[in-house]
């Protein structure tokens, strides 16, 4: 029955009629309508794979009901339709461009570029369902994927009740079209894949639109205004979705708009059309977007009355979501639109920075003076230190400082308020609020300032210099104070004192205020015999000879230890023991009783501990003498200084006159250590005299995020997850597993193989997805939203392998929602011997030319229905299986239209196979190094031609034996790379040729040594070699048999010089392509390859 004829039968029907019509199959969902002439301009982005999905899959399907279902509910904005359609046009062609020439073609050559096809489904399936789309970007901008899909579900089941319920009540204005629809199911997968391509378009149109884009989130961020705030999900969602397309079709229309909640707003932000805004705060703030596809009248006034300056975290909606979860009452759920920004690398650089100095000062500290610090510093440690790994934690730092101090304008004010979203919601970022080092790194701490500007210390004597630095600061007097420190580990002396203020007493020279030292001796008999004893001395340590007189402690009698020395500088303070002293004083090893040489009249004075351990250095001041005075004044100081410290210190910038004052030695010391030991030890006012920090978290967030900054320099265009700074970086798992502190960014290559980079990927691209690196030891590439991240082994040249661990960004997704990580699997097939085929097999005699005789050959993705869901600790949520999934994925090899094989690339990449070694590289070494005058021309042993897929196929048995297959695909890379996997899943010796010339003489007599087990037992498993071990397709036949060859002399040793895997001094077959395997090592022979790739 033809539909028009229904349609007309539907008027006079009666409800059960309508019903029983409904009951009949006609799928109206399928029906394509004429795509608006705005919108033809996406027709040259799609791929045949996409428009096929947009026009008769299931996004069509999906539009189509979707349209249908709420498009007696939807207002009539064709104004918007048609600007939305010109705008998407312009975003399709600039993204089109973009992705010509970046890795065009190839085995992602149908997924690459911008993925409408959601947009196109719309387009073709009517006006309604272009509303539909619209409403799917608005719900995508603000909420999480499985948020997104929990509400579409709710507003299609409550949609469904709605039409039923009427339908029972007897209106019979419900079109057919409405009730065939109501009969059909739209599947959850159906939802969540309409929900994957509108966030693949809001990629694509946010990078297209990306001034503008950025200038009104800046904008939106600082409003803190609701969606709406009443009824139930259905009925906040609708009238979202129609406040936002009636106030968008205005201001096309030129008519003034002004609104008092977020829904318009969300709407200009997820629909790219860019009305002028004129903001109301303290003052009115005009922003001019120029927008050719608005009329200039339409202005859309944003009020801030009802703002809270508590809050700048966006326009906010609040929703109770029903079907997030299995079990359980409704989620309430809020979604701001700062939770989902995304950011460039660079500007996460600048949030780095902002987190580093989040709890340093108060919030009234200038960003731009600490940047002048952090440049002030790099230039004192000097460019040539950056090169060390010691001080790469500082690198970020560095490279957001002079970001910002090159920033002017807006571009300036845009770099601030993203330092200013790091101070406040990145503190976590870098570490935990306890694991932050002081501000400045202590650099404008008076005693670490006095400290870098004066003579070198050891770092033992740092204690005793924090002591005397607090005495000065408290104003305490020579006869006041003095300080004790304990030495468990002496032999000879237990205790030794030392003044804390310079003091005249117990010198012998005349000379002024020095700082003096007390040797306390085990016993008052020790110190007796020392003087009718020869004096030796156990300073192993030093340089010099005691008994030369140069010591003050030989030379009164006193058996001199290290710890009369301790690296002082003996010009400068002295040892003040002496005969007498020893021996008459009562120097007591406990607390409050001191040597009687201090006290003129040899008193014994009791002092108090103020400061430090009295287990190893502290700070003692004298309380038996003028007590009450002495207790106040140092309470009076210690308050001063206190407040002072509180006060100003924190938002006190170390200025260029410190800077410069500060020995440059002396900074790269105090940093090393810093890194090296991840503590820090600064003086306070207070019992405990320091104050420690362990930043050992701090420093290694900022050497994995200089990591991941390198990993993503080569990711053009990429960006990534504001949510990654809610937690610390350092406790990402896939950072644990490198050795931070031996990366430098001048490093040549990167400590991340390609396992490491993908999960490296996965955190920043999700911001919540911490993935173990073991996760991704099969990965070849990861598709999400409208990013596909591809190993740089499926887009290259076999033949180079230096780059195996990279990872490449390009524009394009699979169609899966999620994030995909797409694996080979477990054992790729390869077509049999065609015996009707024989024709075509030649092996005829190689003459030295090469070319290209693999030009039919294609590769092609596509999936097997193998998923594997991870558990993302999301227990009891509907959707945890479409957030991280393994999926199978095949990559073919075509000979025209025939199938030939499933390729697993990797390996290709892979050392050994089952211990054993199938794949060589000829080496720079037989590069243009060789005299030889018959390069390109017949070689000295016998090569022979394989210029199909047959021939490769069918190799002859003596293969690899008696002669040695040349494959042919010169300059296609596509075809070298195939066949190299072929030969290897066939279970053949490969040897990958470069594409430049080389010479056929070296290479057909050179002796190729392989990793090889001495039994043929391994290669007829016939299981994968990448992860079961085996050969797929290998037979018996092509490996030979083991068995020993004769001792080789030393004159063939010149051929194999450039081999990595010679062995010095090691015994070679001279025959090595017409003879087996011959044995050279334990486990290494000499074997001809079987083919050469070229």
């Amino acid at each position: 029955m033809a539909l028009n004829n229904v349609s007309a039968s539907l008027v006079s029907a009666t409800n059960e009629n309508a019903f029983a019509l409904a009951s009949m199959k006609v799928d109206i969902s399928m029906i394509k309508v004429e795509v608006p002439a705005e919108y033809t301009g996406l027709n040259a982005a799609l791929t045949s794979k996409r428009r096929i999905a947009a026009e008769e899959g299931t996004a069509h399907k999906t539009a189509r009901r979707l349209g249908i279902l709420f498009q007696d509910l939807l207002p009539s904005t064709p104004e918007l339709l048609r600007a939305y359609g010109r705008r998407s046009s312009e975003t399709s062609q600039t993204s089109t461009a973009k992705t010509e020439g970046n890795a065009s073609g190839g085995i992602f050559a149908n997924f690459l570029g911008a993925d409408i096809t959601s947009i196109w489904a719309a387009a073709t399936s009517g006006a309604s369902s272009i509303a539909a789309h619209l409403l799917a970007c608005l719900l995508a901008r603000l909420w999480s994927a499985s948020e997104a899909t929990s509400i579409w579900v709710e507003m299609v089941a409550e949609r469904k009740r709605q039409v039923q319920e009427e339908s029972r009540q007897g209106v019979y204005k419900i079109s057919l079209e409405l009730l065939l629809i109501c009969k059909d199911d739209i599947s959850r997968k159906d939802l969540a894949e309409w929900d994957a391509g509108a966030r693949a378009w809001l990629q694509i149109a946010d990078e297209a639109q990306i001034r503008r884009q950025k200038q009104l989130m800046l904008i939106i961020k600082n409003i803190h205004l609701p969606v709406n705030t009443e009824g139930s999900t259905y009925d906040r969602v609708l009238d979202a979705w129609t406040t936002a397309l009636k106030a968008m079709e205005r201001l096309i229309c030129g008519q003034p708009q002004r609104v008092g909640k977020g829904a318009a707003l969300i709407g200009i932000a997820s629909w790219h059309l860019y009305p002028d805004l004129l903001v109301l705060g303290e003052t009115m703030t005009p922003v001019r977007f120029k927008d050719e596809l608005i009329s200039d009248m339409g202005q859309l006034t944003v009020g801030l009355e009802n703002t809270d300056p508590r809050h700048r975290d966006g326009v906010f909606w609040s929703l109770p979501l029903s079907q997030l979860r299995f079990y359980g009452d409704p989620v309430l759920t809020t979604a701001h639109t700062q939770d989902l920004l995304r950011v460039s690398i660079d500007e996460l650089q600048l949030v780095t920075f902002g987190s580093a100095i989040a709890n340093w000062g108060s919030h009234y500290l200038d960003p731009l003076k600490v940047a002048q610090f952090f440049q002030l510093l790099r230039d004192k440690l000097g460019h040539e230190y950056m090169d060390c790994s010691e001080f790469g934690w500082l690198q970020p730092l560095f490279g957001a400082s002079e970001a910002l101090l090159s920033a002017t304008g807006d571009n300036l004010q845009s770099a601030l308020g993203t330092v200013s979203l790091g101070r406040r919601n990145g503190r976590q970022f870098l570490a935990r609020k306890e694991n932050h080092p002081p501000p400045f790194f202590g650099i404008g701490q008076p005693f670490i300032a006095s400290f870098l500007k004066g003579p070198s210390l050891g770092s033992e004597r740092q204690d005793v210099e924090r002591m005397r630095f607090l005495a000065l600061q408290l104003g305490l007097r020579s006869s006041e104070a003095i300080i004790r420190i304990k030495s468990p580990g002496s032999t000879e002396y237990s205790t030794e004192y030392t003044t804390a203020v310079p003091h005249t007493q117990c010198l012998f020279d005349g000379t002024g205020p020095k700082h003096g030292r007390w040797l306390a001796p085990l016993s008052e008999f020790s110190a007796t015999l020392s003087r009718h004893w020869p004096s030796s001395c156990t300073c192993h340590i030093m340089e010099h000879n005691c008994h030369d007189g140069w010591c003050t402690c030989i030379a009164a009698g006193i058996t001199c230890s290290p710890v009369c020395h301790k690296s002082l500088d003996q010009s400068k303070e002295v040892c003040a023991n002496s005969s007498p002293c020893i021996i008459q004083s009562d120097m007591k090893d406990r607390n409050g009783e001191l040597c009687g040489c201090y006290d003129s009249e040899m008193s014994t004075p009791t002092f108090s501990v103020v400061a430090g351990d009295p287990g190893t250095t502290a700070l003692f001041v004298r309380i038996d003498y003028q007590t009450r005075q002495l207790r106040n004044r140092i309470k009076s100081s210690i308050a001063e200084l206190f407040r002072h410290s509180q006060e100003n210190q924190q938002d006190e910038v170390p200025d260029n006159i410190t800077m410069r004052e500060i020995e440059s030695l002396k900074l790269k010391n105090f940093l090393f250590g810093i890194a090296e030991t991840g503590f820090m030890t600064l003086p306070r006012l207070s019992r405990d005299f320091t104050e420690d920090f362990y930043i050992e978290p701090y420093l290694n967030s900022l050497r994995t995020f200089q990591m991941a900054r390198e990993v993503y320099q080569s990711l053009h265009e990429a960006t990534v997850s504001l949510k990654v700074i809610d937690r610390p970086l350092s406790a990402a798992r896939w950072s644990t597993k490198i050795d931070l502190t031996t990366y430098t960014r001048f490093s040549k290559q990167l400590p991340l193989d390609r396992s490491s980079r993908f999960a490296c990927i996965a955190y920043f691209e999700s911001g919540v997805y911490d993935l173990d690196t073991d996760d991704f030891s099969d990965v070849i590439a990861i598709s999400t939203r409208n990013s596909l991240y591809v190993s740089s082994v499926l887009l290259g040249d076999p033949f180079d392998a230096s780059d195996s661990d990279d990872v490449r960004h390009v524009i394009g997704n699979v169609g899966k929602t999620g994030l995909v990580m797409m694996v080979a699997p477990l054992a790729p097939k390869v077509r049999p011997t065609d015996l009707a085929k024989w024709k075509r097999v030649a092996h005829s005699r190689f003459m030295g030319e090469r070319e290209d005789c693999f030009q039919a050959t294609s590769l092609h993705l596509s999936f097997t229905d193998f998923e594997m869901p991870f558990d993302i600790g999301q227990r009891g949520y509907i959707d945890r299986d479409i957030h991280v999934r393994i999926v199978e994925t095949v990559i073919s090899v075509y000979d025209r239209a025939d199938w030939v094989a499933d390729l697993d690339i990797l390996v290709l990449y892979e050392s050994t196979l089952r211990g054993n070694e199938y794949v060589k590289r000829l080496d720079g070494g037989f590069k243009g190094a060789c005299t030889s005058t018959k390069k390109r021309h017949a070689a000295c042993q016998p090569l022979t031609s394989i210029d199909n897929w047959e021939e490769l196929l069918d190799l002859p048995e003596d293969m690899g034996i008696g002669h040695v297959g040349v494959v042919r695909a010169q300059d296609n890379w596509l075809a070298r790379l195939a066949t190299a996997c072929v030969a290897v899943q066939k279970g053949f010796r490969a040897v990958i040729l470069p594409t430049t010339d080389i010479c056929w003489e070296c290479c057909s007599s050179r002796q190729w040594h392989w990793n090889l087990r001495p039994t043929g037992d391994e290669s007829d498993s016939g299981d994968n070699p990448h992860r079961q071990g085996g050969i797929s397709g290998g037979s018996a036949s092509t490996m030979p048999s083991w068995q020993d060859g004769d001792k080789g002399s030393d004159d063939d040793e010149s051929d194999s010089d450039d081999d990595d895997d010679d062995d010095e001094g090691s015994n070679a077959s001279d025959d090595s392509i017409g003879s087996t395997f011959t044995v050279i090592a334990d486990d290494k022979f000499v074997a001809a390859p079987h083919v050469f790739i070229c």
